[in-house]
Parts: structure tokens; C-alpha cells; sequence
């Protein structure tokens, strides 16, 4: 049986296996940065945990705050991963249409917004609503919120330049006719 699996920050054990699943995703030399946003971003309310019913973690989503200030509060789609046996069998597109998108509304956030991993998942994205952004000459920036910018800032250091992310994809829960773009702070 496979079931949403809490989040506790103090289960080593857990951590252990939260780390694992995002190596095996995104490679072993992003370790540091997977501890930095472990320590900085990770908690109950924005950690979704995938397990069977041994416990054993099967995918793990993490919802980062992002913060327009003149459109309210949306939710930046982070460190998206599913154990690599388990992939294709709609894990993360249900834990995500199931779980996380439902609080999201529920939890008052305007949109989500994401960056995939490689350009390969754009069309998995697009089969969850998110359309590509295109054009961020006109459109208004979505800028990371506090824990957001702490965990980069730790993880990369101070922003110098203000460049728009690759392969951006948004989607709006509420009806909008806005521009967007996300902005970052890493570059």
C-alpha cells in the first residue's frame, strides 16, 4: 500500500533516505546543496513523502514559497523525484494532482511554477496543466520569498545579475491574463 509518509525534520533515518532519492535523481555532486535545502526549505507543511507500507520512501516533492508581491503567494515546484524502480508508474503525477495541488488551492497560493530538470520533462508538465513561458521582456517578475532566498543565498551566495530561468513552465489556479516570469537569484 503506498500512502503520504509525514514529514519529520528529526528521523535520521528519513533524511537519510530523502537524500538518497535526490542523488539517485539529480546525481550524487549535488549533496551538499540537497543538505543546504534539507536544512533551510524541508519541513510539514511544504515536504510531500511518497512510502509503501514498510516505510520504504518511493518520491519526494518539496513546494518552495515564491512570492509576487502585487499578485499574491505562489508555490515554486522544487526537487521533484521519484526512486528510479518506481518511475513511470504515476507516482508523482498522482501524489501531485492528489495532494499537493488540492492544499495548494486550498492553502490560498495563486499558481505554481517550475523549472524541470531536464527539457526532456517539459511535455510530463505540460500533461499536469503548466504551459512554458516564452516572453519575459513584458512580463512581471516572481521573485523568491524568504526561505526561498535564504537557502539560495547559502547555497550560491549573493545574486549579481537578474536573469530569467531556462525552460520556465507556470500554472495559474486562479483565471489570470498576467505575464509572468520567474526570476533568480542565483545567477
Amino acid at each position: 500500500m503506498i500512502r503520504l509518509h509525514p514529514y519529520d525534520g528529526s528521523d535520521s533515518l528519513l533524511r537519510s533516505s530523502i537524500l538518497s532519492l535526490l542523488s539517485e535523481a539529480f546525481g550524487k555532486e549535488g549533496q551538499p546543496y540537497y543538505e543546504l535545502a534539507m536544512e533551510y526549505l524541508y519541513d510539514g507543511e511544504h515536504t510531500f513523502l511518497l512510502s509503501e507500507g514498510d516505510g520504504a520512501l518511493l518520491a519526494v516533492a518539496l513546494v518552495v514559497d515564491y512570492v509576487d508581491p502585487d499578485k499574491g503567494r505562489w508555490a515554486y515546484l522544487y526537487s521533484f523525484a521519484t526512486r528510479e524502480d518506481r518511475r513511470g508508474e504515476g507516482l508523482m503525477t498522482g501524489l501531485y494532482k492528489e495532494a499537493i495541488e488540492p492544499r495548494l488551492i486550498e492553502r490560498g497560493y495563486r499558481g505554481a511554477c517550475l523549472v524541470p530538470a531536464t527539457s526532456s520533462l517539459v511535455s510530463f508538465y505540460k500533461g499536469w496543466g503548466f504551459h512554458l513561458l516564452r516572453d519575459a521582456e513584458d512580463a512581471i517578475p516572481i521573485t523568491p520569498g524568504q526561505r526561498a532566498t535564504d537557502y539560495l543565498i547559502a547555497a550560491y551566495g549573493q545574486p549579481s545579475i537578474d536573469n530569467p530561468l531556462p525552460f520556465r513552465m507556470i500554472k495559474p489556479f486562479v483565471p489570470t491574463v498576467d505575464h509572468y516570469r520567474l526570476v533568480s537569484p542565483l545567477d
